[in-house]
């Protein structure tokens, strides 16, 4: 079963304290960063830094927590070509982490896959910053990480468009009873949905992850927040979605997932990460005297924090100059783009 939910506030973050056979670890998926954000016209480049720190946060709260591991499942690029400078900024945000004892793990996902010869990825790990890449098409030999007399065994495999095999979880199998398993998977579980294209690789079941039998999935791909149960009740992992939106539709709260694995199972606690959030809503013109107190009412709503696309509805007696609108309204967001006017004028003077 898997459950999506994109919007509400993040549970309160427990802090437990240092448990023999405890293991902590922080999941995210889908940065994409390097993305251009055009659409946004002059606020790309705002975007583009607030990016940038969402990747730092995401590394100071994997120190805070003093997690075991960064788990990175796919997509961390928007591209599988990255330039100098924005490489140059993730490696020192990684290294921070393994100054800190912190394992960076991950894979490739669609976007920055390892397919082109010239991808970022065809650089060695630890020139990226990695302690461990997974660049086979299939899931192979675990890297293992050992400690205070725990062992963690992670499995993980590339997206490689025409060499991934049918059979995902093909000869995948837990190895060891004393050991927790996790998988770094960049996929769709359950159908494939009508914007999916089908040669991004086959979908897996619910039901397939759970009869590997591995403590989690740490997953990427869907870019919405997500989480991974059993038929039987079992939660055995989850979607972390965009740490900062990308376009609407990703709205609202976007979080990381903080990871502990114990002999009594997994819990897992929904970090939200983003300090700018996407909104789509509509304004209703009805009742409006001018443009003077249409703008008030934009305005009203808007939050330096929030980047914001939205309709006018109702009926108005006024005529409306939807840039002039936006233009006036602006300040009062991080970004206000799209103003859509669908209101009907009705028995005005203007029509007259």
């Amino acid at each position: 079963m898997l459950r999506i939910d994109g919007a509400e506030s993040p549970a309160p973050l427990l802090l437990l304290g240092e448990e023999m056979g405890t293991i902590r670890l922080l999941h995210t998926a889908d940065l994409h960063l390097g993305a251009s954000y055009a659409r946004f016209g002059s606020a790309a480049e705002r975007l583009q830094a607030e990016q940038l720190d969402t990747f730092d946060r995401i590394c100071d709260l994997a120190i805070r927590q003093k997690v075991k591991a960064l788990l990175i499942a796919g997509d961390l690029f928007d591209s599988y070509q990255v330039d100098e400078q924005l490489l140059a900024r993730v490696r020192s945000g990684l290294a921070r982490l393994t100054a800190q004892d912190i394992q960076v793990v991950g894979i490739p996902g669609t976007h920055d896959t390892y397919d082109h010869p010239r991808s970022v990825y065809r650089k060695r790990p630890e020139e990226l910053g990695f302690s461990h890449l997974f660049t086979s098409p299939k899931f192979g030999e675990p890297y293992a990480l050992e400690g205070d007399g725990q062992t963690l065994l992670l499995f993980g495999r590339a997206h490689i468009i025409g060499e991934s095999p049918i059979e995902l979880l093909e000869g995948l199998r837990r190895r060891r009873d004393d050991a927790y398993h996790v998988a770094l998977l960049h996929a769709t579980v359950g159908e494939v949905s009508h914007w999916e294209n089908r040669a991004q690789g086959p979908p897996v079941t619910v039901e397939e992850l759970g009869a590997v039998g591995f403590d989690y999935w740490a997953l990427g791909h869907h870019h919405s927040f997500g989480e991974i149960w059993t038929p039987e009740g079992k939660e055995i992992g989850a979607y972390p979605g965009t740490p900062l939106a990308r376009k609407f539709g990703e709205n609202g709260d976007r979080f990381v997932v903080l990871v502990e694995l114990s002999e009594e199972g997994v819990r897992l606690d929904k970090v939200r990460i983003n300090r700018i959030w996407f909104e789509e809503r509509d304004f209703d013109v009805s009742g409006l005297a001018s443009a003077d107190e249409l703008v008030d009412k934009i305005r009203g709503a808007g939050k330096p924090q929030i980047v914001c696309q939205a309709c006018l509805v109702g009926i108005v007696d006024f005529p409306i100059d939807v840039e002039a609108v936006r233009s006036r309204a602006s300040d009062a967001y991080f970004s206000l783009g799209k103003l859509e006017d669908r209101s009907q004028l009705w028995k005005s003077e203007y029509i007259e």
